[in-house]
């Protein structure tokens, strides 16, 4: 657990004691997020308009987004609010995010055209992770392990990396895989 989750947890609790009872959730709001999306916050808060929530509901709402920051590796400090109007609760999570690197993120490697050499053979070679930074020397390298594992598999092969951009600086890295033909023995090494 990061430090700064640690800070969150006790910044929540005390910010949310002064609104114990219940109201109707009128809205929930994510300010300052950019490198984890709205909809992916959304998806996994749990709250929804409509709903009787209390404090509980919004403490462990705060839990999930926090949990979500982590899973994605991001650090951020989060503070919700809770703006009671009569009956009515509007929760807001305030989100400051560490600073964006000027590297790209990962999100996922793909490959794609491989039949002779499964997905499964080609995975355990990677070195890049969901939410590592993406270098082109990161790049070339995982490129330099496929190409030996279609070496050692007597394939011949041409791997091309295509990096396609997402939103909040993130980049998911395809290779395309144009196999050739199994040869019976392999190539000397260079």
């Amino acid at each position: 657990m990061k430090p700064a989750t640690l800070s969150l947890a006790l910044g929540a609790v005390l910010l949310m004691s002064a609104a114990a009872r219940a109201a109707t959730l009128s809205d929930v709001q994510f300010q300052g997020n950019k490198r984890v999306a709205t909809q992916t916050l959304m998806g996994v808060v749990g709250l929804k308009p409509g709903q009787k929530i209390d404090k509980k509901d919004v403490v462990a709402a705060f839990a999930r987004v926090v949990g979500e920051y982590k899973k994605d590796d991001v650090g951020a400090t989060i503070q919700p609010v809770m703006i009671t109007t009569g009956d009515k609760m509007e929760v807001v999570f305030k989100i400051a995010e560490e600073a964006v690197t000027t590297t790209p993120i990962l999100d996922y490697e793909t490959f794609t055209g491989n039949v002779k050499v499964t997905s499964d053979k080609l995975l355990p070679a990677m070195t890049m992770r969901h939410g590592a930074d993406v270098t082109r020397a990161k790049i070339e390298a995982d490129l330099k392990r496929l190409s030996a594992i279609y070496k050692a598999q007597k394939v011949d092969a041409t791997i091309t990396p295509k990096v396609a951009l997402r939103p909040a600086g993130h980049v998911e890295v395809n290779f395309e895989i144009a196999e050739g033909k199994r040869r019976k023995h392999a190539p000397p090494l260079e």
